[in-house]
């Protein structure tokens, strides 16, 4: 993540430098083709990588298993409500999330290196934060991380309609990070913990996440629909005087959305029964990606140790 974040200030350099140059068009060119060599190079170097574990022979029927076994997920009422209450969140902050760089760089005239500064707040945030998240969540339970932390995102799009200082922009990405490390880590934990014991994990995360991809999805063409059709609703209603900018009217929708979806999920949310969990150093989180408005991408790495033959 170091290197990540390195290479996201390398690459707001090369946007500045060749934007004032009147040449942003081979900025763009250059880091489209440094990503593009690094992804090869990756590809390569995982093909190089050789499993040392002997080969399971396939099994038929495996897919009409994992459906069997995601019906058998969904009827548990806990991780239904968890999953609709994670799914529909991620969704509704697809709605926004694509037009706060658009309102930066265009709205308010951020240099790509002012654009970057203000991505970075949030992400290295996050970083720092994941830690207090993780000793709060220990202490006091994941549900009250996820409650705590579900109250302050539908605020993050409303702030933005404030004012447009730098500064201020900077304060709203920290406190953004805040907010998406706490419900990242929280939401992932709960998971671990609602699902029942010796259950297969991998089902519920993949039921969980193939829902919130769809939300996503369905999300971000509807943000789409609102902004093309922003400007028309603003000048039908007299708020233009109001609202500086259309893309406001997207914020205050994803701000209502949130709102409403935390209030759905409160009154049912339920602390899970402490189950067993693996000795320290055995559960690892891994942090696989970074987003600047929407948090930390996580994935689960168990490690176990191998039986004596």
């Amino acid at each position: 993540m170091g290197a990540s974040l390195s290479v996201f200030f390398i690459g707001g350099g090369i946007l500045t430098l060749t934007d004032s140059m009147q040449m942003a068009w081979l900025g763009f060119s250059l880091l489209f083709s440094i990503a593009a060599m690094g992804r090869f190079v990756s590809a390569w170097l995982l093909l190089q990588m050789h499993d040392p574990d002997p080969r399971v022979p396939k099994q038929r029927g495996v897919f009409l298993q994992t459906i069997g076994h995601f019906r058998a997920a969904w009827k548990d009422k806990t991780f239904r409500q968890y999953s609709l209450f994670v799914a529909s969140m991620q969704g509704i902050v697809a709605i926004s999330a694509p037009f706060f760089a658009v309102y930066m760089l265009e709205g308010l005239k951020f240099t790509y290196l002012e654009f970057v500064f203000a991505s970075v707040a949030s992400i290295a945030t996050q970083f720092v934060t994941l830690r207090f998240w993780g000793r709060f969540s220990d202490q006091f339970g994941n549900r009250l991380v996820m409650i705590i932390t579900s109250c302050m995102i539908p605020s993050l799009p409303l702030m933005w309609l404030f004012s447009d200082n730098y500064l201020y922009i900077l304060a709203i990405q920290a406190f953004s990070g805040l907010a998406w490390s706490g419900f990242t880590l929280s939401t992932a934990n709960y998971l671990y913990d609602i699902r029942p014991f010796r259950s297969d994990f991998a089902t519920y995360a993949a039921l969980q996440a193939a829902l919130s991809a769809a939300c996503v999805f369905v999300g971000a063409i509807l943000g789409g629909t609102i902004a093309s059709h922003a400007a028309d609703f603003l000048a039908w209603t007299g708020w233009d005087s109001v609202l500086s900018s259309p893309i406001f009217v997207v914020f205050l929708v994803s701000t209502v959305l949130r709102a409403l979806v935390t209030l759905w999920f409160i009154p049912r949310s339920v602390e899970p029964k402490v189950r067993p969990r693996p000795q320290l150093l055995k559960l690892i989180f891994r942090i696989r990606g970074f987003n600047a408005i929407s948090g930390v991408s996580l994935d689960w790495l168990t490690v176990v140790k191998r039986r004596k033959q």
